[in-house]
């Protein structure tokens, strides 16, 4: 399992419609200063931007042979005789599962040959994740102990109890928020501060911890 990012990702995306910018500061045209560049290529931020990555990508897939998973169309998997090689791609980061390290390799290549990489090795931390393997037991575990941590540390809720998990039904209506200097207590639950320490635990419960699923929906329906 090794992981790959694409470096400026949407600036692979070919353009369908035509799109025309002004000259970039710095960079304009000195015996053209009133003219607009015509874009060839998707630029971060046009809207159009995500969806020709996602065809640029796709195209390149079929071009090497991969069939994309009607389950899930950001997986794709290619056979190699008796070994296969599973890629998923998350907007710009990529995950490769392989049976033999020269299927990996070939695939590694063909990426590298047609946009610009980074090669991040066996795979250890994607997408919140922290990837644990132990060979010897040929098992695996992910663990988001540090994305949990990190809501802990944004949101200042070291002062708060510990709990097990799975948590009781607790009928309660009234949230705090602690801060280095005051406490902000939020009675609304469509508050900015309390949607958002919602939809970091909801990842939580997505991903690894779906023991957090109903505590976390009867404390948000109270």
């Amino acid at each position: 399992m090794h992981q790959m990012d694409v470096e400026t990702a949407f600036l692979n995306g070919e353009l369908e419609e035509e799109i025309y910018m002004v000259q970039p500061p710095y960079f304009v045209h000195p015996d053209y200063p009133e003219y607009v560049c015509r874009l060839l290529r998707s630029l971060y931020g046009l809207k159009q931007s995500p969806r020709q990555w996602n065809a640029r990508f796709h195209s390149f897939m079929q071009s090497i042979h991969f069939q994309r998973l009607h389950t899930d169309v950001s997986v794709y998997i290619r056979h190699f005789g008796s070994h296969f090689v599973i890629l998923a791609l998350y907007v710009d980061d990529i995950v490769l599962l392989a049976t033999s390290l020269p299927a990996m390799n070939q695939i590694k290549r063909a990426l590298t040959a047609t946009f610009r990489m980074s090669d991040g090795g066996e795979l250890s931390y994607i997408l919140g994740m922290q990837v644990l393997r132990h060979r010897p037991t040929h098992t695996m575990h992910l663990t988001q102990a540090k994305f949990a941590e990190g809501i802990v540390k944004k949101f200042n809720t070291s002062v708060h109890k510990h709990y097990w998990t799975p948590l009781p039904l607790i009928r309660q209506q009234t949230y705090s928020l602690h801060n280095e200097d005051t406490t902000l207590w939020v009675h609304d639950p469509l508050s900015k501060e309390y949607r958002s320490i919602l939809g970091s635990i909801r990842y939580l419960v997505t991903c690894t911890r779906p023991d957090l699923a109903f505590a976390l929906y009867a404390r948000s329906t109270t």
